[in-house]
């Protein structure tokens, strides 16, 4: 028999919910209904969540963010969790939602589903925590699409702020931002703090601190409220305790109001998390963006309780008089075959559902009036090693000038794909419907993505090959043309030309990578002046010559950046898409020169330097600001603010031709300004 369970695995609390009666339920552990994500070890003995003793040896805890290092300690978490909830429901087939924070990569992600897994859980969903949230709240049923929710999530060590984009009934994330320093546990501190300056020698500080995190709950709906312990009285009033909390209040602020000035028409505002009930916090929200904010009954559970009802969706048992349709996302990226046999993806994975993309290309040949367009699913960047799922000829190309198409590609709720192709000159489109998409399971889907990762090295070296291959018939192909059509030379050396060029051209039979670095070499040091100097005004000749250099370009920058990821494999954000680019054919000169120019000052060791000293120094002087320490007027902080923030965007953009040693002493000198 199976069980539908949503599992909220909080930073500093777990919650589980089960479908029964048509609704969500919490778990109990048998006295509460969060548990302490947390394990303790005591005499070589575990415990766990709430039964964790405070003078335990050693106590882990926030396990949640340091994936990557404690897949023991996960495993014996979640087969704890199990055990919560076969104690009640004993030998059931635990079909299992997991939420996650909106910005956990594929990694954090995997390593979550892994450990469930493993644990015993059968997971049949890993979604977003606002999503979620969302859900629970009932914000699919408003029957009104293209709504911007903003979940405003504050746990006990985190604040996250996600604004989610309802668009025919799916969530998607269009702006997440947060802070790792702004959450229950700071509001606790401001009282653990206080109360400190007046009892410096106080020693029982654990017992303090529930004490503080008693009152700052009891503070969410009394006015008044006094802590007593062995030789200490503290009276902490609600008014006081605001005062307290200033510093916090002022960083929640700062972020509500840049994701105002951002993003005008916010439709609803929800409140997630136990912090959330704290007043002043509704107070705060409410007057910046005038809208009344949600309260959950539940606020600790409404993150699983979400997860559970979307598992109760997806297994169809849920009953409702809506007709509720939810997030499905992409499972394998889908895209087209370029000219050069690179798979050119229009739609990544894990994109969610419904969802339109689209993209540009030209053709091979500017005389070319037809296409085949080839539509692929899979991650391999070659695309015959991936899975076609249909084909057709766009024979309606515009001729006259660079041709010019666009593909379209549209999935619906329930995975039907269009291909529409249209030329751009005439508007003249073409589409084809593909349904018999192949019905892959999640093991299935997995073990493509596995076979992608381990063979992108030897992918890409074929990628070399070919375009290698392709170069080289290229520049064969322009030096016999102008060969043949130089009329200064003998009939006999034109000969002897000809017949050196198809020696070369028979060479390329299996060749490797090796050989035609060899064979370009050659063509470079015998054929120069024949590839370089075009005699013919044949058009498609000029054509040729602007592939020739986009290719030797192409190939450089490839070589660039591979080398600078091996350096640099933090850098993989930012190089990653322009790796992706390259296996495009409408790739212009222009794009390439620029990119070899960032790259140029990526790798210039001084420039680093440069531009490292000033992203130190904007993170030193923002961290002073965010702690008051700074002592100038507020017009005067304002511009220092200004100063940093732009400098920081210009570094994350990464701007070429910027001189970063005058971007430095510019910096510095405009802080001199500041203190005097």
């Amino acid at each position: 028999m199976d069980l539908i369970l949503g599992i909220d695995f909080g930073t500093t609390n777990t919650v589980i919910s089960y479908f029964e009666n048509n609704k969500p339920n919490i778990l109990y552990d048998g006295i509460y209904k969060s548990i302490k994500s947390k394990i303790g070890i005591k005499n070589d003995q575990y415990s766990f969540g709430n039964s964790v003793s405070l003078n335990s040896d050693k106590i882990i805890h926030s396990f949640k963010i340091k994936l990557e290092n404690l897949d023991n300690e996960l495993l014996l978490f979640f087969d704890y969790l199990k055990k919560i909830v076969y104690k009640k429901f004993p030998n059931y087939n635990l079909k299992t939602v997991i939420t996650v924070p909106s910005n956990f990569n594929d990694l954090q992600r995997e390593i979550i589903r892994k450990n469930f897994i493993n644990a015993g859980f059968d997971v049949i969903r890993i979604i977003n925590e606002p999503s979620a949230a969302a859900l629970a709240y009932g914000l699919t049923k408003t029957g009104i699409d293209e709504e911007k929710i903003l979940v405003l999530d504050i746990g006990g060590g985190t604040l996250d702020l996600t604004l989610l984009l309802k668009d025919e009934g799916f969530f998607e994330v269009i702006h997440s931002v947060g802070l790792n320093d702004l959450g229950g546990n700071n509001f606790t501190q401001v009282i653990y703090d206080a109360i400190l300056k007046q009892y410096k020698d106080f020693e029982d500080l654990n017992q303090l601190w529930y004490a503080c995190q008693n009152a700052k709950e009891k503070l969410s709906w009394v006015d008044n409220y006094e802590i007593k312990l062995a030789n200490l009285i503290y009276n902490v009033n609600i008014k006081k305790f605001e005062n307290l909390c200033n510093p916090l209040i002022e960083k929640l602020e700062n972020l509500l109001n840049d994701i105002k000035n951002k993003y005008t028409d916010i439709n609803y505002i929800i409140m997630v998390g136990n912090t959330s009930k704290i007043p002043l916090i509704k107070v705060i929200v409410e007057k910046i963006f005038n809208i009344t904010p949600w309260l959950h009954p539940n606020l600790e559970s409404v993150v699983a309780e979400g997860a559970c009802l979307y598992g109760a969706i997806l297994e169809n048992v849920y009953k409702s008089d809506h007709n509720v349709v939810l997030v499905d996302v992409l499972p394998l990226s889908l895209g087209v075959e370029t000219a050069d046999g690179n798979f050119s993806v229009i739609i990544p994975k894990d994109t969610p559902l419904p969802v339109k993309r689209k993209q540009r290309y030209t053709t091979d040949n500017p005389s070319e009036n037809s296409v085949k367009i080839k539509v692929y699913q899979g991650e391999r960047i070659i695309a015959n090693k991936n899975t076609l799922i249909g084909e057709f000829v766009f024979d309606k190309i515009s001729t006259g000038g660079t041709p010019q198409i666009e593909i379209i590609f549209k999935v619906d709720s329930n995975s039907i794909i269009t291909v529409t192709v249209i030329d751009k000159k005439s508007e003249i489109e073409k589409n084809i419907l593909i349904k018999d998409i192949p019905k892959l399971n999640y093991e299935e889907i997995n073990n493509i993505i596995k076979l992608a990762n381990r063979s992108n090295e030897l992918d890409q070296e074929e990628i070399t090959l070919q375009n290698r291959i392709y170069l080289l018939n290229t520049k064969i192909e322009i030096a016999m043309n102008n060969i043949k059509l130089n009329h200064l030379l003998e009939e006999d050396k034109k000969q002897e030309l000809l017949n050196e060029l198809c020696l070369i051209e028979s060479k390329m039979n299996d060749a490797n990578n090796t050989i035609l670095l060899n064979l370009l070499a050659e063509i470079d040091d015998k054929f120069t002046n024949w590839v370089q100097n075009n005699v013919s005004e044949d058009i498609n000749e000029v054509n040729d010559m602007e592939k020739l250099m986009i290719m030797e370009l192409k190939d450089e920058l490839h070589n660039k950046v591979i080398f600078l990821l091996t350096k640099n494999p933090e850098w993989e954000e930012y190089l990653n898409p322009i790796i992706e680019k390259l296996t495009l054919t409408n790739v212009s000169l222009e794009y390439l020169q620029d990119k070899l120019e960032t790259i140029k000052e990526l790798d210039d060791e001084e420039v680093v330097s440069y531009k490292d000293q000033l992203n130190n120094l904007c993170l030193f002087i923002k961290t002073q600001i965010e702690e008051g320490t700074i002592n100038i007027d507020n017009s005067e902080l304002s511009k220092l603010i200004d100063l940093v923030n732009d400098s920081l965007e210009l570094l994350e953009n990464k701007e070429n031709n910027i001189d970063w040693e005058i971007k430095l002493n510019d910096f510095n000198q405009q802080c001199e300004i500041f203190k005097h």
